[in-house]
């Protein structure tokens, strides 16, 4: 409805993961003033990705909502990361939502047709472009999800923000500053649930 309900924070540093030349991905969700006390979201994602072939190298998170409490990390075997206590991995050839964001701020992806993992399940993925202006382009992310024997969800329930977007039907549109490379909106629409993220300043 307009409101200003959460502060979401995103950013990245270069740094050496096993051996790896890597970038750390760092993004955050956290309820500000009235919505504390309705519906309280304090929420963290961690991911790290090969500097050359964006290859997931760890995923972390730590999310804390109203009745539901998840943490969820990666352990490094064989090259692979596979979640904690299970014999499930993020494939090499799959990216994160958050990798996404920074590969399209960055302008680093390779290529319009993709797959992005969540938490044991995998998406086919594509950018459609929409409209460039004033160094604005806008983007379409569509996600299909074609459940094999492979795809087993880790999480039964998880966080808000990773529902709104992966739910079936919903309506994603991320716009990229070329010019300053960095996520300028972001719009999640599913029915009457819609959650839109602006860019307003940096700390750095």
């Amino acid at each position: 409805m307009g409101i200003n309900v959460a502060k979401v924070t995103m950013a990245n540093r270069d740094t050496i993961f096993a051996s790896h030349p890597a970038t750390i991905v760092k993004f955050s969700v956290n309820t500000e003033a009235v919505s504390s006390f309705f519906y309280p979201v304090d929420n963290h994602y961690e991911i790290i990705h090969s500097t050359d072939t964006h290859q997931i190298l760890s995923f972390k998170k730590i999310t804390t909502q109203p009745g539901l409490h998840n943490e969820l990390f990666t352990d490094l075997k064989d090259n692979l990361p596979y979640y904690h206590n299970s014999q499930i991995s993020i494939p090499n050839d799959a990216i994160t939502l958050f990798t996404l964001f920074h590969l399209m701020a960055d302008d680093l992806l390779n290529s319009e047709n993709f797959i992005i993992e969540r938490e044991g399940l995998n998406y086919g993925a594509s950018l459609s472009k929409l409209q460039n202006k004033n160094n604005l382009q806008k983007y379409k992310l569509n996600l299909i999800f074609s459940p094999s024997a492979d795809d087993i969800g880790i999480l039964e329930h998880t966080d808000i923000f990773t529902w709104a977007v992966f739910k079936e039907n919903a309506h994603r549109v991320i716009w990229v500053n070329t010019s300053e490379k960095r996520i300028e909106k972001c719009n999640f629409n599913v029915g009457l649930f819609s959650l839109t993220a602006e860019y307003l300043f940096t700390d750095e």
